[in-house]
């Protein structure tokens, strides 16, 4: 497991990480010292050649010629080190432009191949249905005498996944299901008959009518069909609240790490009444309130909309930028808290909290001054390039990929590898999306002074800076059943 950061902007490749970066600028301050302690031998030379040559013993006169020559060793081995640190930023500038042309022609292959695939589909679509029943047909025979039933077999995938968590867990298996989210749009249009222009007219890179957002459109509709996925009215209950000074009534002030913000996130199912939105409001006498929206992630995955909003259903309505029940809880609970369109406010969020926090920042309802997300599938909500975002992911967390490629370009995105020294543990289905993994990340990117992130991160952690009480407040809330 690695304690190294990669730290870049909208989702491009970044080969400099902050390993590099440190070596870099170890290197330049080097370079720098060398600099300074030659121009002391210089001045030492200089006053000593100033002094009549009589009073010169002979061993000062043998000093100052071993000075001279540490002098020429010295402009050597800065020239050394300034031509290291330039070699090495030419060099990863010129593999990172390489790999984003390659990343790009990826991309745009990808596109073609999904658009292909789906127009194969759709020629060979009724061939496909026969097979697919007579294959159903087949099944439901074997089934009856083996034994085995679907939730078996679906059972034994499961368990054949947690014995090989590598397989979820592989970086290159996260990056491909991105593309295919991302590419999902292309192929609905192969199987549609759309002529091939039009989708990159209409595309992300184009117009942006379509999407990974309308292909969740799509299979939210579909779902509905099938009695699946069908949003609801949701209803909001204030749990608990708790009110208690800060450090600022002593002069200590306040502000918090990220490693701190991420202990304060909340998890539904350790809650004692299933809480999922956690808000605290900062006072400061002669000052506007100031509020923090923490939102938890998925509850549920069970594709039946049942009493829990922060369930799949949440999920996909989310990446189809509507209006999740999640959301609209949210946004309910921040109404009770006092949240107005002028408030300051921070939102943050974990999974699918990310994602609901995404969507609160885009909405340009309210006043949001920093949005943190870790974990998050939020690539396609575009938010404002005056809101401070920092987005967190593991390369081996399944979940942002479903959210398609990043758009914003002015995005803060931390990257980190976790198992490129061991295998991920087998107790964590999805080990790369654990929280408690997240927050150890949390605790490394405090420790950086990369400036693109500082200049996100600080303002967000100074946001509460002077408040001299916090008033925090938890929200629990369920879909009301037809």
């Amino acid at each position: 497991m690695s304690d190294d950061i990669t730290i870049g902007t909208s989702g491009d490749v970044v080969v400099m990480s902050e390993a590099v970066r440190t070596a870099l600028h170890a290197i330049s301050t080097i370079a720098d010292e060398l600099l300074v302690q030659r121009a002391r031998l210089v001045r030492l030379v200089g006053d000593s050649e100033a002094m009549p040559v009589a009073i010169l013993p002979v061993v000062v006169a043998q000093s100052l010629a071993s000075v001279e020559s540490a002098v020429r060793l010295l402009d050597s081995a800065e020239r050394r080190a300034r031509s290291i640190d330039h070699a090495v930023v030419v060099s990863l500038a010129g593999y990172e432009t390489t790999e984003r042309v390659a990343g790009s022609l990826w991309h745009g292959l990808s596109q073609q191949l999904a658009w292909l695939a789906g127009a194969s589909l759709r020629v060979a679509a009724v061939p496909l249905a026969i097979g697919a029943a007579g294959a159903a047909v087949n099944w439901l025979i074997a089934s009856k005498i083996t034994g085995v039933s679907l939730p078996q077999v679906g059972a034994t995938a499961g368990a054949f996944l947690e014995a090989h968590p590598r397989i979820i867990s592989n970086p290159l298996v996260v990056g491909e299901l991105r593309e295919m989210v991302s590419d999902s749009d292309e192929f609905g249009e192969g199987f549609l008959g759309v002529p091939q222009p039009i989708p990159e007219l209409l595309g992300a890179n184009g117009l942006g009518v379509l999407g990974v957002a309308s292909s969740a459109r799509v299979i939210d509709r579909l779902g509905g069909v099938l009695g699946l996925l069908r949003e609801t009215a949701v209803t909001v209950k204030r749990t608990s609240i708790d009110s208690s000074p800060t450090s600022a009534e002593t002069g200590a002030g306040f502000s918090r790490t990220l490693a701190q913000r991420a202990s304060q996130f909340i998890s539904a199912d350790k809650q004692p009444n299933g809480e999922q939105v956690r808000i605290e409001k900062f006072t400061q006498p002669g000052r506007a309130p100031r509020y923090e929206v923490y939102v938890a992630g998925t509850v549920t995955f069970d594709p039946i909309s049942a009493a829990e909003p922060f369930d799949m259903t949440s999920n996909m309505s989310g990446v189809a930028a509507e209006s999740p029940g999640a959301y609209r809880a949210v946004v309910d609970a921040m109404k009770q808290a006092g949240i107005t369109s002028t408030s300051p406010v921070v939102v943050n969020g974990y999974s699918q909290g990310g994602l609901i926090a995404s969507l609160v920042a885009s909405s340009n309802e309210y006043n949001v001054k920093g949005l943190v997300t870790f974990g998050a599938p939020a690539g396609q909500i575009p938010i404002a390039d005056s809101i401070p975002t920092l987005t967190v992911r593991h390369t081996e967390d399944i979940v942002p990929s479903l959210g398609g490629n990043e758009v914003n370009r002015d995005a803060v995105v931390v990257y980190r590898t976790l198992f490129d020294e061991r295998n991920p543990p087998t107790d964590l289905p999805v080990a790369g999306h654990d929280f408690g993994f997240y927050k150890q990340t949390a605790a490394i990117i405090d420790r950086s002074d990369n400036p693109e992130l500082r200049g996100v991160l600080d303002p967000i952690n100074h946001f509460e800076d002077g408040a001299t009480r916090v008033t925090t407040t938890m929200y629990v809330a369920h879909r009301v059943q037809p």
